[in-house]
Parts: C-alpha cells; structure tokens; sequence
C-alpha cells in the first residue's frame, strides 16, 4: 500500500523487489487516517505457486511508535548526561571497565590528570594514573565492588598527572550495570589542591600572627567573658612585669590601680559592666599597674571575637610613659617659644592657607608685627596678607606658594604697606608649618626701610655717576643732570646756577618745569639764599608755613630772589651749593608739590656733590680743550709760517705747496684715510720740502741742469727733513709724507728704495699729487704741460712711478672737479 510519505522511486523499488520473487523487510513512517505519523515495522513477501509463479503477497506490519519513542528519550537522556558531564569543571568523571580499561573521560579530567580524551580512552587505569605502589590495593578495592555490588568509602587519594607531579583528590566509586547489563565502574575526583593550599596558608598565617604577637612592642592580652586573661604576649611580660605563667587566669583587674578597680574604668569608657564587656570605640587612655606596683600610663584599643562556644576581648596595649614625658617637655618648650614669639623685635605672624586658593586671614600675630605697620593687633587679625602687599600683583602672590624649596622655607624682599599709607620695605622668611593640625605659613617680617633707602641712594648715586662719566663736556653734562634729579626725586621743577668766574655772579644755565623760563638770569654775588649757602657750605630749605610743616612759605622767604620760584603749586623747596675741591662752582635747586623728606635731602646733597665734582671736571676740561685748540693753533700757524718761507727762498716753486696741501687732502679723502689722520696729512703736505732747508742755494737755486755731485745732495733733502722733525714730538705723525714722497712704486726712489706697499699711503698719495703740480708749472728750463700732456704722463708710470690704484682715484678725482 502506497504511503504518502514514500517517494515515488522508493515505491517503484519496493514492487520491484517483490516482484523478482524477493522478500522487502524494514520501517517506515506512516500517517493514519486521523493525521498521526506512526512507525511501521513490516516484511512482505511474495506468495509462489507449485510452478514459482507469483500468486499474491504476504505483509506482516507491526507498530513500533512507542519503542521508537523510548529509544530517542533514552538517547537523548544518555547525551544529555554526558554533555552534563563535560561541561562540569571542577568534577573529574571517568568510566572504566571492570578490568580497568576507561571509557569515558570528560574535560575536567583533561584539566586536572592532563590527559586529552583521545589519550585517556581505552588506556588501563592502574597504569595511567595510579601510583605503583597503590596499584594493588586498587586492584583489590575493584574486585571487592564487582563482588559484592557495593561501592567503597570515598577517601583522599595522591595520584599522578601526565607531567609526573601528583595531584590529591577526593575520590568517590560506584558500580553501575551499562548496555546489556555488564557492569562499569565510576570515578568522580574532586581537586583538593586549592584546599590543601588553603589549609597550609592559614596554618602559616596562624604562625606568622603568633610570630607577630609574640614579637610585637606593644603588650597583646586576651581575656574571657568573665575577665580572666587567657593570652600574654612577652611585651606584657615587659610592660606589667608579670611572666605569662603568673599571668595565665590572672583577672584582669589585677593589672588596674585601686582607685580605678571597682569600675574597671578606662579613658571614660567601662571596660566591663554588670559582666557584660562591651567594645570602645576609640583609642582609650588610661593607667596601668605593674607587678612591683608602679602605675604608669597606657592607650589601649579592644576588640570583640568569637569562638562557637565562648566570646573573647583582645587589647592592645601601648606604654605612653615617655610619650606623655615628651608632651610635658613640648609645652614647657611652647611655653618658652611663646615669650620668644612675644618678645621678638621682627614681627612674626601665622596665617592659613588653603588649596590651589589665597591665603586666609591671620589666626596669630606677635606684638610686633601690627606694630611695624600701625595696626591694633585685632585690627590685623582682620586683614589677609595680600591686603598688605598690595604694590606686589596678584599672580606673583599666589604663585609664591610654589617657590618653598624641599626645607619649607623661601626668603624675598618685598614692599608693605603702612596704615597710613606709605610703603614699609620688608625682608621676609616664611615657612610652612602645621598648626593646630592644619597647614600655615610663619613669616618673620624685618623693617629694611632704612637700609632699602641707603641702597637706593646708592643705586641713584651710581646711575648719575653713570651717566655723568659718558658726558665729556658741561653742555652734555647739564641735561644729564637735570634728567637724574627729576628722575630721582620726581620734582616739579629744578634749577642749576654756575658761578661766573669773572663776575662771580651765579647764572641759571638749565632748569626744568616753570623755572625753565629763568635760564640765562642772574643772581649778584653775596646776596639771597646763595649767599647762605656760600658762608654754610650747606643745603638750604626755606621755613615752613605756620601750621604745616609739610609745605616751605616760599612766597615770605626773603632770601628768594626770583618772586617765579614761589608759585602756587610748589608747596616744597631744596637748594644746595655746588662744591668741588673745595671749590664752590654753583647751586643746584628743586621743588615741588609734596613734601621734601629727611632722606630725599641727604640725597639730594650727595648728588649736588657729585654733580659739582662732574661739573669741576667738566670746565677743567673744557679749559684743556681750548687751551690745546689755541696750542695746535699756533702750531700749524708756525708750520704755514715755514712753509711760506721756504717759498720765499724757492721763488720757482711759490704757491706749489698752499696747491699741494688742497688736493692731496681731497684725494687721500677719496682713498679712505680716517679723518683723525687728515690733519697730519694736511700738515706733511705743507712740509713736504721742508728738508731743503738744508741744500745750499748755489744747488736749490742753480738756474741750469745739476750735475752727478749736485743731485746727490739734493737727494738728501727727504733725509734732512726727517732729522729737522723727528725732534719734534708733535710732528711724529707727519713725517711719512717728508721723508718718504720720493720713493717710487717699482722701488726706484730715494732716499731708502722703498717698493709696493712698503711705502706709506699718504706718501704714495702725495708723489701722484706733488708730480701733476710740477709738470702743471713752468720752470726756468721748461713750460707748463698741459692738462692731457700730465694725465698721459701720470697714466704712463702707474706701476712704475705711482700705486696704480692711487692714480685710478686721482683721476676720477680730477673728472669730477
């Protein structure tokens, strides 16, 4: 019969099967009439006549559903146990036969022998992981539980790992009957190493605590419910003087002073009470009793512990004894550090700070320290340190913090202000401290006001020397002074008079502000204010007004000349003499609309001493200078003066020199020569014959050729120069052109045959210039050349008369005149 779920093929198969007179037996699926599909177990055969011929088919079928069902739910069953069993991690699970071949082998077992499932399988159990010398008592254990059926006491075994290290485990067995009903044995081992390490740890930890308690310095008791002592460690021993053994079942109460037994009190807590003992939550300080009976204090912490039958207290006790001798030693030092703090001439004050924040108000200060700023001690306690710093930006403040080296401390000068307003200069130490438990900052403070204002008074005298030293001459020199003393003493107005030599008048030769407009006026001898000043040889400050003694009345001062200096807005006035080498040269005046202080007049006097000093030496040189003008005057006038004459004696050759001297100046100015050198060029031009003073006139003033002899001496004239000059100190400079202006470039020239460079510029310069006036003039032998006739000529000897390069400029000279 034809089956809905049977394939067409599977269909034409099973007929033909029958029909080639075979037999077709096995299961199929097939839907009955109300839909369910059911499991057929059949065979069908063919039905054969007498002949072998097919006379029908014979089908015997049977339902098999319910068998089919079973199977799968035991399959599934069994696949689910063991995928249950390899997915347990910390179990080993083994199956073996009852000789000992395994069969099953899950992965915790892989883990914990290091055998994979693959090795494991089908390898005896005595030889894969039991130790030899257990390998007969497993036997037997296995022969006792196929026997008897009954499976052995589970117990510790120490079996062996792939690797050949041992591992222990607990150990479980059991009989089961599998396929067929043969027996199996099943092993599940637990891992104990992780416990056995566990075991060994607190047993170490044990040690080590006991180790900890028996070694420590602080003493350990340990007491019952009922106050009895039950443990004493040997710093008990120690500290109360009683051996462990006297110690042991001691009451606690043994080790407290009488006047505190009946209460058992410590540090304000019961210890025990109505014998109930109950925990101190904190630190407890109190006194103990030794065995000899000497008390002494103690702090103690306790703490509750439990047992499953008894409950137990452990204090531990530390002997402050010399603690507490260190705080009666730092209170008799706060003590003393407290007059010390009180007594101390520099003020010192303590203030918090806080976090990444400004500092906060002061929380201490000595007497000193509001003193030195004019403040009440609460009226400080009030303000912050920043209130009092306030010429100092705020950045620098806060970022002062981070400049306290690895000491705590830092050192710097600052600018406080005063209550009244005016600036106190303070050297500071300020160190971190802790106080009251919290973080500070200790300054000393010292008032270096006094001493600020010498160095100030120093750094100005230096500046004004300074600037004093760079100006040579009294017109450079007076601006210089003027600009320090409004620099120095920021002052409205400032004058300085110069005694007149001659008239002995004093004459304003600078002044600033409103005074300005009296420069050039002057004050007669002997009278005013000047006149005080000449007889003292001190400052003069006009009387002050009736009632104010921070303004001069300069308006009724009558030793004020000019009625200009007593304007409106001076309100104050300073004069002092000008006095060098006990010279008095001068004055020197300022004003202006402040007060003048005590110590602004000391300076004032040191820099009009300085001043007239400068001044001094100013007009000493200027006397030099002109005295050297009119010296070097009259020394070139005495040169012009020689040279002229030598022009008068050489009538042929006047006016060559005045020409000469002109244009070897203007073309050693093209050849770059410095300008302080161009005057003695100027001067070596017009002596440049000047050593023919020495040549008789029979051969200077021969009207026809000289002979061999006659040559030879005029050839000595650059040599006589030299010995008429070189006496002469102030003519050293010009004797390059005297004595050398007749070498020649190629080496051919007298007197010393100098070539090249060896010949001195100025010379070599000369010799082009001396050579083109010659040629340029007539002579009783020739005519003048001409213009084009000289150039040639020059153009022909350079490189051989003449520098080539010389003549290259002296021809662009001549172009552009």
């Amino acid at each position: 019969m034809k089956s809905g779920l049977v394939s067409a093929k599977q269909y034409q198969q099973f007929w033909a099967t029958l029909l080639n007179k075979a037999v077709v037996s096995g299961e199929i699926i097939n839907k009955t009439k109300d839909g369910r599909l059911i499991t057929i177990e059949g065979s069908n055969s063919p039905i054969l006549d007498t002949t072998s011929n097919i006379i029908g088919f014979l089908g015997i079928h049977r339902d098999i559903s319910e068998r089919k069902q079973a199977e799968r739910a035991i399959r599934e069953s069994e696949e689910r146990f063991r995928m249950l069993l390899q997915d347990v991690q910390s179990v080993s699970v083994q199956g073996y036969s009852m000789d000992g071949t395994t069969q099953y082998w899950n992965k915790a077992s892989e883990n914990l022998y290091g055998y994979s499932m693959q090795e494991a399988i089908g390898k005896n159990l005595i030889d894969l992981i039991v130790p030899a010398e257990m390998k007969g008592d497993v036997r037997k254990a296995i022969s006792y539980m196929v026997e008897s059926g009954q499976p052995i006491p589970a117990s510790e075994l120490t079996l062996i790992k792939k690797d050949g290290s041992t591992v222990t485990v607990y150990s479980s067995h059991a009989i089961v009957k599998g396929v067929g009903g043969v027996p199996e044995l099943f092993c599940i081992d637990i891992d104990l190493s992780a416990r056995k390490q566990a075991e060994q740890a607190i047993r170490e930890s044990e040690e080590r605590f006991r180790v900890v308690v028996q070694t420590a310095n602080d003493a350990v008791i340990t007491m019952d419910n009922h106050g009895l002592i039950v443990s004493w460690n040997k710093a008990a021993e120690t500290i109360f003087g009683f051996s462990a053994d006297e110690a042991l079942g001691m009451p606690v109460s043994r080790i407290t002073p009488e006047r505190l037994r009946t209460q058992q009190r410590y540090g304000g807590d019961h210890l025990f009470e109505n014998a109930e003992p109950r925990l101190s939550d904190k630190i407890i300080e109190s006194v103990g009793l030794t065995k000899d009976g000497r008390e002494f204090p103690f702090e103690m912490s306790l703490a509750e512990w439990k047992t499953q039958k008894d409950t137990f207290f452990t204090a531990l006790i530390r002997d402050i004894s010399e603690r507490k001798r260190a705080d009666e030693r730092i209170l008799q030092s706060e003590k003393k550090y407290r007059e010390l703090f009180q007594v101390n001439r520099d003020g010192i004050s303590i203030f918090q700070v806080h976090p990444n924040g400004p500092p906060g108000t002061f929380i201490e200060l000595n007497d000193a320290a509001p003193k030195m700023l004019g403040y009440t001690r609460e009226e400080m306690l009030k303000l912050t340190p920043m209130a009092l710093e306030p010429f100092t930006p705020q950045d620098q403040l806060l970022a002062r913090a981070s400049e306290f080296d690895s000491q705590g401390v830092i050192n710097f000068e600052t600018k406080l202000m005063h209550k009244d307003g005016h600036p106190i200069y303070a050297e500071f130490t300020a160190q971190l401290i802790q106080y009251e438990d919290q973080p500070a900052i200790m300054n000393i403070v010292r008032d270096v006001s006094e001493r600020k204002q010498r160095e100030i008074e120093l750094q100005a005298i230096a500046r004004l020397s300074e600037a004093l030293r760079t100006a040579p001459s009294r017109i450079e020199m007076l601006p210089v002074i003027m600009e320090q003393l409004l620099v120095l003493f920021n002052c409205d107005v400032a004058s300085i008079e110069i005694i007149d030599p001659l008239s002995g008048d004093a004459v304003i030769e600078a002044a600033h502000g409103s005074w300005a407009a009296l420069i050039g006026l002057r004050q007669k001898s002997g009278t005013g204010s000047n006149a005080i000043m000449s007889q003292t040889r001190q400052p003069y400050l006009p009387p002050h007004k009736a009632g104010n003694l921070s303004a001069n009345d300069l308006k009724n001062d009558p030793n004020f000349v000019y009625p200009e200096w007593a304007r409106n807005d001076i309100q104050s006035c300073n004069g002092a003499p000008l006095i060098a080498q006990d010279e008095l040269i001068g004055f020197v005046w300022m004003g202006r609309r402040s007060e003048i202080v005590e110590a602004e007049v000391r300076l004032f006097k040191a820099v009009a001493d300085m001043a007239a000093n400068a001044l001094h030496r100013a007009i000493l040189y200027e006397q030099s200078q002109k005295d050297a003008a009119e010296l070097v005057q009259a020394y070139d006038s005495t040169l012009e003066g020689w040279a002229h004459a030598l022009e008068l004696r050489d009538q042929e050759t006047e006016g060559h020199t005045r020409r000469v001297t002109q244009m070897t100046f203007d073309l050693a100015c093209k050849m770059g020569v410095a300008k302080p050198e161009l005057e003695n060029v100027r001067r070596g031009a017009l002596l440049h014959d000047i050593g023919k003073m020495g040549i008789p006139d029979s051969i200077l003033l021969k009207p026809g050729p000289l002979n061999e002899r006659e040559w030879e001496i005029m050839r000595r004239h650059p040599e006589y120069a030299k010995q008429f000059l070189e006496p002469i100190a102030y003519l050293h400079p010009v004797l390059d052109i005297p004595f050398c202006h007749h070498e020649k470039w190629d080496g051919s020239g007298y007197p010393r045959g100098l070539k090249g460079t060896e010949i001195p510029l100025v010379a070599r310069v000369f010799a082009v210039v001396d050579v083109w006036d010659a040629l340029r003039s007539d002579r009783p032998y020739r005519l003048a050349w001409t213009h084009e006739m000289t150039l040639k000529y020059i153009l022909e000897q350079s490189g051989l008369h003449f520098d080539p390069q010389v003549v290259q400029v002296f021809v662009e000279l001549l172009e552009n005149q």
